[in-house]
């Protein structure tokens, strides 16, 4: 059977946990890694500049950088790349730091096994496929939303602005810096529209199934006729959220 290939980029400045890292590697029974071993920062950048990894061991303390900072500066140079930081047992509060602010996962070194790093690797490299894909997902919609002509706003269960796009603040004539977090009654409009509107966006809270109103409003160009589909979004744990 062919094995994977895989290439890592170790930065690590103790060649004895170097060497043990790619002596697991070589272990691995169904990836060939290919690993490229540096021991300061300053070299992993230069790597980085001109050769694309599948992933980053990294110790976040080198000679010439030290704890949140190397995360910092390997994620400028490798946005798209997943990281494992590697750590001491005394350092295992910085490493969740590290992974709270976008590094895959984290490993304690003298705790690791051949098949727990090679695991590790593996499924690190598809989280980071995985986010990357949701956030080229999340631009491509947000470019969309951002140019259509079409009115769109995200309203909360207290019925206030939390976003619009550029076409309200087009159509409507208020500028997103005075309806986040506004309702319309907070910025001085109270219609009849605005009335309906928001009953029916309660409406919507409550059976969690659109609703399409008709109504004329007040514009940045006078009175105009508006036609507005309300569509309830729920969270993961089934919750109508906006």
């Amino acid at each position: 059977m062919n094995k994977e290939n895989l290439s890592v980029l170790l930065i690590e400045d103790s060649p004895s946990d170097a060497d043990l890292f790619q002596e697991m590697l070589r272990e691995a029974s169904v990836v060939r890694f290919e690993v490229v071993v540096v021991e300061r920062l300053s070299d992993g950048l230069k790597y980085l500049s001109n050769t694309q990894f599948d992933l980053i061991l990294l110790d976040l303390s080198l000679p010439d950088s030290h704890g949140l900072e190397t995360l910092n500066r390997i994620q400028a140079a490798a946005a798209h790349t997943p990281i494992i930081v590697l750590t001491g047992l005394d350092d295992e509060t910085l490493a969740l730091k590290a992974v709270s602010l976008g590094a895959q996962d984290y490993l304690i070194k003298g705790n690791v096994a051949s098949t727990l790093l090679a695991h590790a690797i593996r499924y690190s490299i598809e989280r980071k496929r995985l986010t990357n894909t949701l956030h080229q997902h999340e631009q491509e919609f947000k470019t969309l939303v951002e140019n259509v002509p079409d009115v769109i706003s995200r309203i909360d269960q207290d019925l206030r602005r939390i976003y619009v796009n550029p076409a309200f603040e087009a159509v409507i004539g208020i500028p997103s810096s005075e309806i986040i977090g506004k309702t319309y009654q907070d910025v001085g409009i109270k219609t009849a529209a605005t009335t309906l509107w928001e009953d029916t966006i309660r409406t919507v809270f409550k059976s969690g199934q659109p609703q399409i109103i008709e109504y004329t409003s007040p514009t940045a160009k006078g009175w105009r006729y508006f036609q507005t589909r309300l569509v309830p979004e729920f969270s993961e744990e089934g919750v109508i959220s906006t």
